[in-house]
């Protein structure tokens, strides 16, 4: 079915399915770009988001994903270093808040945190809600619900778990925890009150279905962020010879995401320095959301120059 008879089935209050969600990779580009840009348009308006991630633990991992350079299967040069202190977490966080940034993400390496490193993890979030504007977010691994409800309580507003590919090709890049561990994590944030972000990694060795089933298994979650990150090559990891997908490519799966999860916001995470124009195509054709800061170098400019930059396609291009 062309793309713009998609587009009318959705912005008339249906669904797509996944055949019809598969077939667009076989229509023209600028069709289905044009018209995820108006299904975006009609359910987020100009809304766009910025979340910026904050570092709090980094090291090696006991998890094996190929596509990590954390991972315990990678020889990557990786900084080492134990949860940042309150202070130096918080100090990140304000400049970020002055910036205008609408979320911030603790992020740490690892399987899970501890219940240790939780508890003060909860102590910085219950600053954040105090002192700052920004909304805390978190990505700590496979967390339980225990932890989930501790964070909510403490005022964090989103927790971050990807999914990063269909259920089926996740057991081609990731043997050391289950696809049903990751789906059991989303399970408990909802029920502790959390919002979702939950999304994926493109350029993994996955083909065209993989990417269809990822995005159908998210929206089962209705989650209120979906980060679609572009694998990064690192030398010393397991992928660091993947082929890299092409622009064409990246941009028509951003546009066909908009179509499976029409309300999300649609974000453009790691990877975004890899692109020409970081990512000015992608948020023509159905993003909405985007991750900057320090901690990603997006074509050497200031997060400050990014955030300009971002305006300006929403006043000229939208």
């Amino acid at each position: 079915m062309p793309a713009f008879e998609l587009r009318d089935k959705i912005l008339s209050g249906g669904s797509i399915e996944f055949d019809e969600a598969l077939s667009l990779y076989d229509e023209p580009l600028e069709d289905v770009c044009a018209a995820a840009d108006e299904i975006r348009n009609r359910f987020c308006q100009k809304s766009f988001d910025m979340c910026a991630v904050i570092s709090v633990k980094g090291g090696r991992c006991s998890e094996n994903c190929r596509f990590c350079p954390q991972a315990s299967c990678s020889n990557s040069q990786i900084k080492e270093f134990e949860l940042l202190s309150a202070d130096e977490i918080m100090d990140r966080a304000k400049k970020l808040d002055e910036l205008g940034i609408g979320h911030v993400c603790l992020v740490s390496s690892g399987r899970r945190l501890s219940k240790k490193d939780i508890r003060s993890l909860c102590d910085v979030v219950r600053a954040i809600g105090k002192d700052l504007s920004v909304k805390p977010c978190a990505s700590l691994g496979l967390i339980d619900e225990e932890d989930c409800r501790n964070l909510k309580e403490a005022g964090l507003i989103r927790l971050h778990n990807n999914l990063e590919t269909s259920e089926t090709h996740f057991m081609e890049v990731c043997t050391s925890h289950t696809y049903k561990e990751k789906l059991d994590l989303l399970e408990a944030a909802k029920k502790a009150g959390l919002e979702l972000c939950c999304g994926g990694l493109l350029g993994i060795e996955e083909n065209r279905r993989d990417r269809i089933e990822l995005a159908f298994t998210i929206k089962k979650y209705a989650p209120e962020s979906v980060p679609l990150n572009l694998l990064y090559p690192s030398k010393g990891s397991a992928m660091e010879d993947a082929e890299r997908l092409s622009y064409e490519e990246i941009q028509k799966t951003f546009a066909i995401f908009r179509f499976i999860l029409p309300k999300s916001e649609l974000r453009l995470a790691a990877g975004r320095d890899l692109l020409e124009d970081t990512g000015e195509k992608c948020f023509l054709s159905g993003g909405n959301a985007a991750i900057t800061g320090d901690c990603l170098t997006v074509k050497g400019i200031s997060a400050s120059e990014d955030i300009e930059n971002i305006e300006r396609i929403i006043s000229e291009r939208w």
